[in-house]
């Protein structure tokens, strides 16, 4: 019998220091509230242990915050809750991928992580350019990044993915060549290029309100994320979704179950979960986390409707350069895609946002497309029946 199929993430919401574009769920903490929250997470992955233990886990996936920022005692613990949810099995690869920033990791430390079964790391760089480092709040150099590969390559974990942004305060296109050419020197397996959002609550963001940030104009944007893609495919990287680039086979098994609305459980502060058809949320306040009991969140469910799911499946879908099946989609849904876009899809088409494949069973977003991907999704909007 063939199992169910889960993805888990754990979320350890701390860091050295909050950057300021940063809107994600971390702060800084004393080691006191960290040793705390790692026995909570214990204790929630432990009451989930028996309700997937009919799931085959596909990935897992530690992010944050800076999950690094624990101690080693602290990652033992880490460790003691991953194993009450999944044990490595000899006989298949499962991606455990764990997201470290430079200059918070050490021998030690990558011990722990590989006695955990951690065979991918996502390093947090941004930028190789120590002066853009310091305006984004980085507690990091561009050496404290080499020295953080070198370590991971005497701990053997070679599998590794690189973060960098670009549209930064003061950023420009040399310089963004020049991190995008620091980085593929080192050779990762995978790279992720995203480019700066201003969110609300950030410090960027109130910078931003008062005219203090010098950001490129749209079409530098444009240009570097053009410049992205053609100098990472002359370095052996295919572009497989909008913000991420991998080597052949080297994709992350787990944010493409995401992309393609596989089951995923969100333990830890604040994750999120899409699980048996219903998304919930975990608490977001720290001290009740702390305190409360593990639960199912059941009556904090939403049952994702037919609707949201077909929308879903477009919008995630697309993301990818693969984009979407249409046989899958009409299976999926017992629908007839192009019928139900029978105005929207040739219209896409013919203005170069949407390309389908030569079997046209397959539609993806074009260059033009992406540049303009919120407006292109949004034209798949359903109305309410």
């Amino acid at each position: 019998m063939t199992k169910k199929k889960v993805a888990i993430y754990l979320h350890i919401p701390f860091c050295v220091q909050k950057c300021y574009y940063c809107d994600f769920l971390s702060a800084p903490a004393e080691e006191r509230i960290k040793t705390l929250y790692v026995e909570a997470l214990l204790r929630e992955c432990e009451y989930w242990k028996e309700r997937i233990s009919d799931y085959e886990v596909t990935s897992l996936f530690v992010g944050g915050g800076t999950p690094t920022s624990l101690s080693v005692g602290q990652l033992q613990t880490l460790q003691k809750a991953v194993m009450s949810l999944y044990q490595p099995d000899k006989t298949r690869h499962v991606e455990f991928t764990v997201e470290m920033n430079p200059g918070t990791v050490d021998a030690d430390k990558l011990s722990v992580l590989k006695e955990m079964g951690v065979n991918r790391v996502s390093v947090g760089l941004q930028s190789a350019d120590d002066a853009e480092l310091q305006r984004l709040g980085r507690i990091h150099s561009f050496a404290d990044f080499l020295r953080t590969v070198d370590l991971l390559h005497k701990a053997s974990l070679t599998n590794f993915n690189v973060d960098i942004m670009a549209a930064l305060p003061g950023q420009n296109i040399a310089s963004y060549r020049r991190t995008l050419q620091a980085v593929t020197a080192v050779s990762p397996a995978h790279i992720s290029a995203y480019s700066l959002i201003l969110e609300k609550g950030t410090a960027f963001f109130a910078q931003a309100k008062k005219g203090l940030l010098d950001l490129p104009d749209e079409d530098t944007e444009r240009k570097m994320d053009e410049i992205t893609e053609e100098y990472l495919a002359d370095c052996g990287y295919h572009r497989y979704e909008i913000s991420n680039y991998a080597k052949n086979g080297q994709e992350c098994v787990h944010n493409t179950t995401y992309w393609r609305m596989g089951d995923y459980l969100g333990l830890g502060l604040g994750a999120s979960s899409y699980f048996e058809g219903a998304r919930f949320q975990n608490e977001t306040e720290l001290s009740v986390y702390l305190q409360e009991l593990p639960q199912d969140h059941s009556g904090l469910r939403h049952v994702v409707t037919k609707k949201e799911q077909m929308e879903e499946f477009v919008f995630l879908g697309l993301r990818m350069t693969s984009g979407i099946s249409l046989t899958e989609y009409n299976k999926w849904f017992s629908t007839d895609f192009r019928k139900q876009y029978q105005t929207v899809l040739p219209m896409l088409l013919e203005n170069n946002l949407l390309a389908e494949n030569e079997n046209r069973d397959r539609i993806y977003l074009t260059k033009r497309g992406r540049d303009v991907s919120n407006a292109v999704l949004a034209e798949f909007l359903l109305e309410e029946e």
